[in-house]
């Protein structure tokens, strides 16, 4: 019997087929289509193409440059905005200097002539007097010396201004303005003028708290300085001298989530304007000072720094109110 070609050759293209259908798939590769978008990177500011870090086919890691443009002119900027910041630190540094040595040597000098002047012109105004009144001298003799006298005791209380003034640095607001910082000067009211000029925290603490008194005044004034300026809130400062310290331990208290620390320059703690600053103030009343304070925070309480300043020759607030305000914090001398 003669075979048919095709039956076998047919028989061989299954047998071929069967033997494929068993083979496994890659574990790597799927049949379908994968969609993607271009992504086109640009920069936001026009300029020279410098140099280009990627090229087709790279596939760039999350953070990897991928071109520079030319900087020049921002290289430029910047080197300028450091050179004006040195600057202002080194106006900042000299700001807070006084004359130098070689001016305050100076202004001593002519202190001590004018003083000498001042001597010559006492001496001489005391023989015009007493010949004038002996009817000796003439009363424009008498008025000549007199005119001396006053003018020399004058010059003398100028150079001495001048030279208080040449240890001094700058005013408060040049100081502020080359430290890029604000300062907020608020004054009494008419109220706090009939007492004596004085903060209420001196002469009337009771009338003081959270948002009621000069306490309250103070601190709607910070609230639009911070958002008339922009500051950051978490450096916001008070400090005081004299009544103004009595002032501050007052805001200390109704405001610790305002001010981040006082300052307390010749005042004193809080409430003292009401109990006094007691000679040999026990550690019970300089505690039941902090628990009021506390107390006055209410749900706002926080630790408050404190820096305090005091003169132990101050004859105008007591000593001890420094040192009973600093104990009252916990502080240190």
């Amino acid at each position: 019997m003669k075979r048919n070609p095709w039956l076998r050759l047919g028989a061989l293209i299954v047998l071929g087929g069967a033997l494929a259908g068993c083979d496994r798939h890659a574990s790597d590769r799927f049949q379908g289509y994968v969609e993607g978008e271009y992504v086109y990177v640009a920069s936001p500011f026009g300029g020279q193409l410098e140099t280009l870090s990627v090229k087709r086919g790279d596939w760039p890691k999350p953070g990897d440059p991928l071109f520079a443009l030319e900087c020049g002119l921002e290289t430029a900027a910047r080197d300028e905005a450091q050179r004006k910041l040195v600057q202002g630190r080194d106006n900042l540094e000299d700001a807070k200097k006084g004359k130098r040595p070689t001016e305050l040597d100076s202004a001593e000098a002519q202190l001590k002539q004018a003083r000498a002047a001042l001597v010559m012109s006492e001496k001489e105004f005391k023989r015009q007097d007493d010949l004038y009144h002996r009817g000796v001298s003439s009363a424009d003799d008498f008025d000549r010396a007199l005119s001396t006298r006053d003018q020399d005791d004058h010059h003398v209380r100028q150079l001495e201004a001048d030279l208080a003034t040449a240890h001094l640095g700058s005013r408060d607001d040049q100081i502020a303005a080359a430290g890029g910082f604000v300062v907020l000067y608020p004054d009494v009211d008419a109220v706090d003028r009939a007492n004596g000029g004085c903060w209420k925290g001196i002469w009337d603490p009771g009338a003081e708290g959270h948002d009621r008194g000069d306490a309250g005044a103070i601190a709607a004034m910070t609230r639009a300085v911070i958002a008339r300026w922009r500051i950051d809130p978490s450096r916001v400062y008070a400090i005081g001298i004299s009544a103004g310290g009595f002032e501050t331990s007052m805001l200390g208290a109704a405001y610790p989530d305002l001010y981040a620390a006082i300052g307390i320059h010749s005042g004193a703690g809080y409430l003292a304007g009401e109990h006094g600053c007691p000679a040999g103030g026990s550690a019970s009343s300089i505690g039941a000072a902090a628990r009021a304070a506390l107390a006055a925070m209410g749900s706002r309480a926080g630790v408050m720094p404190v820096i305090v300043f005091h003169g132990d020759r101050d004859g105008t607030i007591p000593y001890r109110c420094g040192q009973q305000a600093l104990a009252a914090v916990g502080g240190h001398r």
